[in-house]
């Protein structure tokens, strides 16, 4: 929601960790070789204040913190969840994305651009260019940057396309089948 944005991005401008994660996501992996059968994946996403705004050592500590509040919230829900039954654990803060993805550097945001309020839903990535159009013709961007909330998924390019073919007079498939999406 708008409110939680305001207050992640307030963090983040005083260079504070985000008081509470936002997303867990647990899911069945499918890639064997990653996970035995009958475990299952873990997988947090917060938009964390910036790789910079913190020490390595404050970042290490960070880390643990984190850890530890997933794997108590997680074991809310799932008794059986603690740190005895846990294989693994790779944390993954603005620090470590910045070290590694130079694309993301130097702030280390997964999200590629940081949810500045003003800038989200309609008018992500800019307001000037959130229906994907550039200033220069028939030239289009997406990707996650223009997400209406902070996910990479198939909106993105279906919002593209929708732009596209309304300038180009291609084929609208949601016309046809009498839907507005």
């Amino acid at each position: 929601n708008l409110e939680r944005y305001v207050k992640e991005y307030a963090y983040r401008s005083m260079g504070l960790p985000i008081p509470e994660p936002v997303f867990m996501i647990y899911s069945h992996p499918y890639d064997k070789t990653r996970c035995p059968d009958g475990m299952w994946i873990g997988l947090t996403e917060s938009p964390e204040t910036f790789a910079t705004a913190l020490t390595e050592d404050q970042w290490r500590e960070y880390r643990k913190e984190h850890a530890n509040y997933v794997i108590d919230t997680w074991s809310k829900y799932a008794p059986n969840v603690t740190w005895d039954n846990v294989i693994g654990y790779l944390p993954q803060s603005p620090h470590d994305l910045a070290g590694r993805l130079t694309n993301m550097a130097p702030n280390g945001n997964w999200i590629t651009l940081d949810p500045v309020p003003s800038q989200m839903g309609r008018n992500r990535p800019i307001p000037e260019m959130a229906d994907h159009r550039t200033p220069i013709g028939n030239l289009y961007a997406t990707g996650i940057g223009w997400g209406m909330d902070l996910a990479a998924s198939s909106s993105q390019g279906y919002t593209c396309y929708k732009a596209i073919a309304e300038d180009l007079g291609l084929r609208k498939p949601w016309e046809e089948q009498g839907r507005p999406w």
